[in-house]
C-alpha cells in the first residue's frame, strides 16, 4: 500500500516528491565538510544536532542541471532504517494527498535510477516524479568519481527573508481548522513516540514527556489545549518539535492531527486577530488569509504554549545530566591526533604514526611516477617519497604556500611524506566522539581511506580521520617502493 502523502519539491523547474514516511524534517542548507574522492552529486558531511548527515545535491543525483544554491533551497532529511541522507532541493512546495491520483510505475533507469513512479492528478497538468528512496539507500553500487572532483562547500545564512519576500510556515491540522508555526521555530517533525511518560505536576493539556536523542521533551496535545475531545493519535498524527528563546533555549513537542504543507505567505496576507478574540496568554495571535480570504490559517506563538516553570524544570534537569556527562568525560578513552587542512577541510592522523613535520624543501621529480607523487626529498641522508594529498584526493592543485608542510608518517614497510596545506594542532579525541563513516558515504568514496569522523564541540566541528594503511592501495605501495629502489 502506498503512503497517502508525499512531500513535493522543485529541482530546477520539475516537480519531484518523496513519501512523507521517509521525511524526518526539512532544514536550511547547512555548512558541509567536503569529502575527497566522491562524485559530483555528493556535497559532503554536515552536523545535524550532533549527528553526521551526508548531503547530496538532488539536482545532480536525478540528472538535471545544477547551479548556485539559492536562499530558497532546502535540505530534505530522509530517514530509512536508522540511516539518514540530506537531499538538497531548490524549493520545498507542499505535502500532497495521493487520494484519487493516478500512479504509474516507470523504468527503473529513469533519472539515474532515482525515480520510479509518476504521479498524475486528474483534471490537472501536474505530474510529480516520485524519488525511489530504496535506491537512494542502495549501498551496493559505487558511484564513479567525477573527473573534476567537484565536491564543494556551501552555506546559506539563516534568518534571512526569502528572495520573493515570502514568510514560511509549517501548516498543520487539528479538527477542521488549520494552524501554522513559523518555520524557524520548527526543530523537526517526528511520528508520535510509542511510549509517552506521564509526569506529575504537568498541565492537563500536556500528554507527558518523551525522549528524543537524549533530550527530554513535554508533548502539548493541541486538541486538549484548544478544549477539543481527544481519543488517540493515529497514523497521520505528528509531533512538531518547536524551539524558542525565553531566558534560555527551550524545546517541546506539539501533538497535531496531521502536518499539511510548508506555506509561503506574503506579509500582507497576515493580519492580527481582533482584540476581543484574545486574552493575554493566548498562543494564537495572527491569521493568514489565503485564497482571497477563503482559507484561514491561524498562526501560533510557541512560547505561549507551555508554562515556563515546567520548561525550566526540564531544562535544569537536562543541564545537570550534561554536567555529569562532562565530569565523566575525564575518565574517557582518548587518542591524540595531528590535525591538518586540505582545501579548507580538517583531517587527522594518529600522532603515533607521525614521525615529524617539516617545511617543504626542494623536491626532486621522479620520471614515470604516479601523478600524486611529487618526487623525493633528502632528509638527513634518507630518501623520502613525497605524496601530495590534494592530488591523491582529486582536489584542485595549488602552489605551495608558506604554511604548507610535509607530514612524515610511518606506514607498514614504508615511510612517506604527505604534503598538506597547513598543520593546525594536536588534539585529544575521545573514542566516544568518533563515528564510523555513514553507510552512504562508504558507498560513495572511491577508496576506504577514512577511519572515522570525529565530532567535536557537540558536532559543530567535524574532522575526517585517515586510515593511513588505506590511503595507498597495495598496488600503489608497490609503485612507491619501486621509485625508492630506483633512487637508492
Amino acid at each position: 500500500m502506498l503512503e497517502q502523502q508525499v512531500v513535493t519539491f522543485h529541482l530546477n523547474r520539475e516537480l519531484f516528491g518523496i513519501e512523507l514516511k521517509y521525511v524526518q524534517e526539512v532544514i536550511r542548507v547547512p555548512a558541509v565538510v567536503a569529502v575527497p574522492c566522491t562524485p559530483s552529486h555528493f556535497l559532503g558531511l554536515s552536523n545535524l544536532r550532533g549527528e553526521i548527515l551526508p548531503v547530496v545535491d538532488g539536482r545532480i543525483r536525478v540528472g538535471t542541471p545544477s547551479g548556485d544554491i539559492s536562499e530558497s533551497a532546502r535540505v530534505v532529511v530522509i530517514s530509512r532504517e536508522g540511516g539518514k541522507v540530506g537531499f538538497l532541493v531548490d524549493r520545498v512546495s507542499e505535502v500532497v494527498d495521493l487520494e484519487g491520483a493516478e500512479i504509474e510505475e516507470i523504468n527503473s533507469d529513469t533519472r539515474a535510477g532515482c525515480v520510479h513512479r509518476a504521479i498524475r492528478f486528474p483534471g490537472t497538468q501536474r505530474i510529480v516524479l516520485q524519488i525511489d528512496v530504496e535506491r537512494l539507500f542502495s549501498y551496493e553500487l559505487k558511484a564513479t568519481t567525477s573527473s573534476s572532483g567537484a565536491v564543494y562547500e556551501r552555506q546559506v545564512e539563516t534568518g534571512v527573508r526569502e528572495q520573493e519576500e515570502l514568510i514560511q510556515f509549517v501548516a498543520f491540522r487539528v479538527g477542521a481548522e488549520e494552524y501554522a508555526v513559523p518555520i524557524g521555530s520548527v526543530q523537526e517533525i517526528v511520528r508520535v513516540p510509542e511510549k509517552i511518560y506521564r509526569a506529575p505536576g504537568l498541565p492537563p493539556y500536556v500528554d507527558g514527556i518523551f525522549s528524543l536523542r537524549e533530550r527530554t521533551l513535554p508533548i502539548v496535545n493541541f486538541r486538549k489545549y484548544l478544549g477539543f475531545e481527544f481519543e488517540n493519535y493515529d497514523e497521520r498524527s505528528r509531533i512538531i518539535v518547536l524551539k524558542f528563546q525565553k531566558g534560555g533555549l527551550y524545546f517541546f513537542g506539539l501533538g497535531v492531527d496531521a502536518v499539511n504543507e510548508v506555506l509561503r505567505v506574503k506579509p500582507e496576507e497576515i493580519e492580527p486577530l481582533p482584540d476581543y478574540f484574545l486574552d493575554h496568554e493566548q498562543a494564537v495571535k495572527d491569521v493568514c488569509k489565503l485564497d482571497g480570504g477563503g482559507r484561514l490559517v491561524y498562526v501560533l506563538e510557541a512560547d505561549k504554549m507551555v508554562e515556563e516553570t515546567v520548561l525550566k524544570e526540564l531544562h535544569a534537569a537536562e543541564q545537570k545530566r550534561e554536567t555529569v556527562a562532562e565530569g565523566q568525560g575525564a575518565l574517557r578513552d582518548e587518542k591524540q591526533y595531528v590535525v591538518f587542512t586540505l582545501k579548507g577541510e580538517e583531517y587527522g592522523v594518529e600522532i603515533g604514526k607521525v614521525q615529524e613535520i617539516i617545511r617543504i624543501p626542494g623536491i626532486v621529480g621522479v620520471p614515470r611516477a604516479p601523478h600524486y607523487i611529487r618526487g623525493v626529498v633528502n632528509i638527513r641522508g634518507t630518501i623520502l617519497p613525497v605524496m601530495d594529498l590534494r592530488r591523491k584526493f582529486n582536489l584542485s592543485d595549488v602552489e605551495d604556500l608558506e604554511q604548507c608542510r610535509i607530514v612524515v608518517v610511518e606506514l607498514p614497510e614504508l615511510k612517506i611524506g604527505l604534503v598538506v596545506d597547513a598543520v593546525k594542532e594536536v588534539v585529544k579525541i575521545a573514542t566516544a566522539e568518533v563515528e564510523p563513516p555513514p553507510a552512504v558515504l562508504a558507498a560513495e568514496v572511491e577508496q576506504e581511506f577514512l577511519a572515522g569522523i570525529a565530532k567535536l564541540r557537540r558536532g559543530d566541528r567535524l574532522i575526517m580521520l585517515l586510515d593511513l594503511n588505506r590511503v595507498l592501495t597495495p598496488q600503489e605501495k608497490r609503485e612507491v617502493k619501486e621509485i625508492l629502489d630506483e633512487e637508492n
